[in-house]
């Protein structure tokens, strides 16, 4: 059974939520959060909690506050995602207040219509990624997904929500270090801002109040602005405060219904495991969104290296059902073949009977001898392919794996930090099961905004199976 480990951090405090999936639904284990202090302290903290989960999770999931990302909200004439996938880059590269290279960019749909995508853009800048990285990687932890706070409480919402909530809604998720305010709808985030100041830093229930009202006008205020025509029709307070006694002011205050909802009651949980002071929606929401729900903010060699172990998994698991159905099918077949030889010796004797029938043996032994070759080769192919996959060391990024049938070759592309580690890589490839030999046809060294990369091609001969 799949598992996901969410976790958020703040200046604070840390929180954990791990859930498992039942079918195509996620289901919450556990959520759990503690006090810690954004620093050479998290680390310990977090590795701790990691390695108390038994077995590891197989997804992880991290959270970075929305104050530490920028958006944009655009609109470009296309309704054809590989286009709009360009269009978005090349905003990125003349539109961002820091170069390309330095930042890591994402986008969702917010609508298409009359042949126009609407489109917000995420970027954040790569130091910053960078350390969210780095500190997860001290305390053991695999990146996979990193993900937005906006997110989270907007994944928490789906799952939270009582019958049929106003449309578009105004979500204003309360919490120790921050406020984030979005403006939602069942499909998509229209608006996201944040504020760097949570409940702690707030005083008296008046300043609160003039202080959430002063925010709610600002993202109506952006709203209006950004998508002309787009009111707000509710407003949700979640988080952690005296959310029904500012729910009430705050209605009067901005004109608009206000609702308020705790995220631990709206999910059954036990505040056993959630300190009072801190909101466990956003690591709830990450832990339990459907796939393709959390914004993807991942650098493009972390996706890289997930895609890589996905298909590695997947070629694992091919070339076992492989094998298993060649071997049913042989079984099968060789039950036949048994069945007719024994029919043609009982039918001897009778020659013009038995030849038609000795003739179709004699075709279908040589059509099995044709099948287990043909899935022998096959299974071969998958072995190697699923041992390039397991060799290739943590700094090696593979572009392209082929096979050349005619040739009985696996030309392997990729990049390397340097050429020392490209020939380890050959290497292993070597010692592979089904490989008479590896070679390097060439390598070529070029600068990336990363460091140099060795790029290089790596030609493997097949050992002959038949």
């Amino acid at each position: 059974m799949a598992t996901r480990f969410a976790v958020e951090w703040t200046r604070a405090s840390l929180r954990i939520a791990v859930a498992e999936r039942r079918g195509r639904a996620w289901t919450l284990k556990y959520v759990r959060s503690e006090p810690a202090v954004e620093g050479p302290t998290m680390a310990p903290v977090l590795g701790q909690a990691w390695r108390a989960l038994k077995p590891a999770p197989q997804e992880v999931v991290s959270v970075l506050p929305r104050e530490q990302v920028i958006t944009r909200i655009v609109k470009f004439p296309t309704l054809q995602d590989a286009e709009l996938h360009q269009m978005v880059e090349l905003y990125a590269r003349g539109q961002l207040p820091y170069p390309r290279e330095q930042a890591v960019v994402a986008h969702q749909v917010v609508r298409r219509a009359e042949g126009f995508s609407t489109v917000g853009i995420v970027a954040c800048q790569r130091d910053v990624v960078d350390r969210h990285l780095a500190l997860l990687r001290e305390a053991g932890i695999p990146p996979q997904l990193v993900t937005v706070s906006s997110w989270g409480v907007w994944a928490w919402w789906r799952q939270a929500r009582k019958d049929a909530p106003p449309d578009p809604l105004l979500i204003v998720h309360l919490d120790d270090a921050r406020t984030d305010l979005l403006v939602v709808t069942d499909e998509t985030i229209l608006l996201s801002r944040s504020v760097g100041q949570g409940v702690s830093d707030w005083g008296a229930a008046s300043e609160t109040i003039d202080l959430l009202a002063t925010e709610i006008d600002r993202s109506l205020a952006a709203l209006r602005r950004e998508l002309p025509g787009v009111d707000v029709r509710g407003v949700l307070l979640t988080g952690i405060g005296a959310l029904e006694t500012w729910r009430g002011a705050l209605a009067e205050r901005v004109g608009i219904p206000v609702a308020a909802q705790d995220p631990r009651a709206a999910l059954g949980l036990q505040a056993a495991g959630v300190t009072p002071a801190t909101s466990p929606a956003v690591v709830l929401g990450a832990a339990q969104a459907p796939g393709g729900v959390l914004l993807d903010l991942s650098p493009p060699e972390v996706r890289t290296r997930v895609r890589q172990r996905r298909q590695s998994q997947d070629l694992t698991l091919v070339g076992g059902l492989a094998l298993a159905a060649g071997l049913l099918g042989a079984a099968v077949l060789g039950v036949q073949v048994v069945r007719q030889q024994e029919r043609a010796a009982r039918l001897a004797q009778v020659v013009s009977e038995v030849a038609p029938t000795a003739k179709t043996i004699r075709d279908q032994a040589r059509a099995v001898q044709v099948a287990s070759g043909v899935l022998a080769q096959r299974r071969q192919l998958a072995a190697i392919l699923s041992g390039v996959f397991r060799a290739a060391p943590a700094g090696i990024g593979l572009e392209a794996v082929t096979a050349e049938q005619t040739r009985q070759e696996i030309v392997v592309r990729g990049s390397a930090p340097n050429t020392q580690d490209v020939l380890t890589f050959v290497g292993q490839l070597e010692q592979l099961e089904g490989i008479a030999g590896a070679r390097l046809k060439y390598s070529t060294r070029r600068r990336t905004p990363t460091g140099e990369r060795t790029d290089f091609e790596i030609v493997m001969q097949q050992r002959d199976v038949s």
